[in-house]
């Protein structure tokens, strides 16, 4: 059955034995077959084109990738994206005609490529039901029974059909083949293109269906590229944070384009592991939580957001990831020789004030390879407006994640990941990144835990810090550590802060505008020893507000209660 046999299809209806739905698997008959090649969300298929030289097919798609083909019936390549065109080779080739709309066809000719043998009604539709492109359409539908002819062969199939209410049929298919001779066995296959009409009642049956003779010519020898499409993983499908968005997981696409159908099946689940080719996009749905004033108005996806449309109770989207973003990642997990099972395609959401978050990952174990070019279906918003969004979700995550670990329900390691991921994203602040860390560390200091309080320091300066560069709140980052320092006795720390944050041997403290971090400096050059950067840092201290009995009343100065030039820095009576 060629590259694609083994798709998940529906069975052959027992009403209709002599004319198999096309969907159900392949259809032979007088030494020639259909089978589907491509699923039905890999695009519609926009112009076929066939390049002698390469001798391959290449088929085009409305989202932009492009299918290779070889004249035997074989997946060769596939180019995805922007630019594709240049990479297809499509000069000097030639453009398959669309042999049902050809001049003068009639679905009743018996003599055509493909007729319609006789016509089931299931139902009417009505306007002011609108198509996919706006126009009222109007008419009956149900099952047709075809024959296609090609080469000889007689191919008899059902499919979905339409007849429109001021005559004339409605069908959604279009058979495309060479009119040229002289190209061998690419004269030999065919492609029906199933396209949906308005409101589709049978979506199973969309896609690209390949004909060529059967039994089918030997594969090809395998490129590299071939077996990165058709290479098959131990790999699970997860999906998280939906408790409080009920939906559907209704379709996932592989990079070969294959596809597995899900059945009415429940987000927040997770589906077992089971051999699987490396995933390209997934068709979900799900309800959102209501809020009180108003409705949620965005969806985020990698600092991109989305208009959630009409209905911002219930949606649908596509999520798709970049094939080579994916690829990489399953390279990079099944080299893993320290983490055994399987790969887990891990989707999440988060509820935010303006509406989801998601998040898609590549799992094995503990390490996550972040899909970061992963897109949703949905319209973007304008950029001023989602740079504005972006700042109000991280802050509105950094809080969450703060008052999470306030309360226990993540650990503080689980705060630092998400701080630094704020930090990569650079839409905050670095104020705004440091301040809840900031906070954290009083919070530890208070709690008397020393430990925990210096291991925030350390992750800030390891983690967050070299995202941030050099701002003006890490001087009170710079004064917590001294002060972790000091009562813990944790030199390493203060050594650190003096030396990154403050510039070290060059530091110039008339330039520190924060009279608590230069007390701060005052008592660790005290117990120091370092009587010129003390009577400094206590001078510039008691200049910005600090007072001549704080330093009095402090034990960290009792060496120098009485010395004239430290009562004198100080402001204080000799």
């Amino acid at each position: 059955m060629g590259f694609l046999s083994g798709l998940p299809l529906i069975g052959i209806s027992s009403e209709n034995p002599g004319f198999p739905d096309m969907a159900s698997g392949a259809v032979r008959a007088s030494g020639m077959e259909m089978h589907r090649l491509l699923c039905p969300t890999c695009g519609q298929i926009s112009a076929i084109y066939y390049v002698p030289n390469r001798d391959s097919f290449f088929l085009h798609t409305d989202q932009g990738d492009i299918w290779q083909i070889n004249a035997q019936g074989y997946l060769v390549d596939v180019v995805r994206g922007p630019g594709a065109d240049n990479q297809a080779g499509t000069e000097d080739s030639l453009r398959l005609s669309d042999a049902v709309m050809a001049p003068g066809f009639t679905w009743a000719d018996r003599d055509g490529p493909l007729y319609l043998e006789s016509f089931h009604r299931e139902g009417r539709q009505r306007r002011p039901f609108l198509d996919f492109n706006g126009h009222g359409w109007s008419g009956v539908y149900g099952q047709g029974r075809f024959v296609l002819r090609h080469q000889g062969a007689e191919l008899r199939f059902s499919a979905y059909h339409g007849r429109h209410s001021s005559g004339g049929e409605r069908s959604r298919l279009s058979l495309f083949r060479l009119n040229a001779s002289g190209h061998g066995d690419a004269e030999k296959l065919a492609f029906l293109v199933v396209r949906p009409i308005p409101y589709d009642r049978n979506f199973q049956q969309l896609g690209v269906y390949l004909v060529r003779p059967h039994p089918a010519a030997a594969p090809p020898v395998q490129s590299e590229r071939y077996q990165q499409l058709n290479q098959y993983h131990e790999l699970s499908l997860k999906f998280e944070g939906f408790d409080r968005h009920p939906g559907q997981l209704s379709r996932i696409v592989y990079v070969n384009g294959r596809s597995e159908e899900f059945d009415s099946s429940p987000l927040n689940q997770t589906h077992a592991a089971a051999r699987r080719p490396a995933p390209l996009s997934f068709l979900f749905s799900h309800k959102l939580p209501g809020k009180k004033s108003e409705h949620y108005d965005y969806l985020e996806l990698n600092g991109t957001f989305y208009e959630l449309g009409d209905n911002p109770e219930k949606f649908s989207a596509v999520v798709t990831m970049e094939e080579q973003e994916v690829l990489a990642a399953l390279s990079k997990l099944n080299a893993l020789r320290s983490t055994t099972g399987p790969i887990t395609l891990l989707f999440t959401a988060e509820t935010m004030s303006e509406g989801p978050s998601y998040h898609v990952y590549l799992q094995r174990g503990d390490v996550k390879e972040p899909m970061k070019n992963a897109r949703l279906s949905e319209r973007e918003v304008a950029t001023f407006i989602s740079d504005k969004l972006n700042q109000r979700y991280d802050q509105e995550r950094i809080n969450q994640a703060y008052d999470e670990v306030l309360s226990g329900s993540i650990s503080q390691t689980q705060f630092m990941s998400t701080v630094e991921e704020v930090a990569t994203r650079s839409y905050l602040e670095p104020f705004d990144v440091s301040r809840p860390v900031v906070r954290l560390i009083v919070v530890r200091l208070e709690e008397r835990d020393g430990a925990r309080a210096a291991d925030l320091y350390t992750s800030y300066i390891k983690r967050v810090y070299p995202h941030l560069g050099p701002h003006h709140k890490m001087t009170d980052v710079a004064s917590m550590a001294l002060v972790v320092s000091l009562v813990y006795n944790k030199p390493d720390v203060a050594e650190s802060a003096i030396n990154t944050l403050l510039g070290g041997a060059e530091m110039n403290m008339e330039e520190l505008q924060n009279e608590t971090l230069l007390y701060n400096l005052a008592c660790y050059y005290a117990r120091h020893g370092d009587k010129p950067k003390l009577l400094e840092a206590a001078e510039l201290a008691v200049s910005q507000g600090k007072t001549a009995d704080q330093f009095l009343n402090d034990s960290d100065f009792t060496d120098y209660r009485t010395d004239p030039d430290f009562l004198e820095a100080i402001g204080a009576e000799f």
